[in-house]
């Protein structure tokens, strides 16, 4: 009945259900919003991606990107790196239970490493993965000749680790 009070919480309630609603597509949206990563933006991309990660969360994330000269590398990687970047943080927020997350960028002469390890739950790397974050992972570093090595076990964190060559 319209008025009623037995109807308010029930009013309450669905706004509250349609306001997370808004604010989660809110929120997709601006994640598929793929940076302009010319020049050299990849660093400070991923420099803002943490800081909007960890506003959500009570994850410490470390950037480490010493000595990295991403004017040496072409838009196009640095645009895949950040997508496999954004995706694993998807994978250790669903999944893994972390406190601590590490993401470096290394420069071996003509090869570039990129390493994201967390201390969460791990999992054992033998079984067949039922969700699609990993292959997504898999196919970006291979459209770019990476290798992909994924480092874990159960109680023991993950590192993904990808040597682009």
């Amino acid at each position: 009945k319209r008025g009623s009070p037995v109807a308010l919480p029930y009013l309450e309630e669905t706004d509250h259900l349609i306001n997370t609603a808004i604010n989660e597509i809110r929120s997709l949206s601006h994640s598929m919003i793929s940076p302009s990563l010319n020049d050299s933006e990849l660093v400070e991309a991923l420099e803002h991606l943490i800081s909007v990660t960890s506003k959500g969360c009570p994850l410490a994330i470390c950037l480490k990107a010493e000595g990295f000269d991403e004017n040496v590398i072409p838009d196009k990687l640095k645009l895949t790196i950040y997508r496999i970047v954004q995706e694993q943080f998807t994978n250790i927020l669903k999944y893994a239970g972390a406190s601590h997350v590490i993401v470096q960028l290394e420069q071996e002469k003509e090869k570039i490493i990129l390493s994201i390890e967390d201390d969460g739950r791990g999992f054992d790397t033998t079984k067949k993965s039922t969700g699609v974050g990993l292959l997504n992972i898999k196919t970006r570093a291979s459209l770019f000749n990476g290798e992909l090595e994924i480092i874990s076990s159960p109680g023991n964190g993950c590192e993904l680790r990808i040597q682009f060559n």
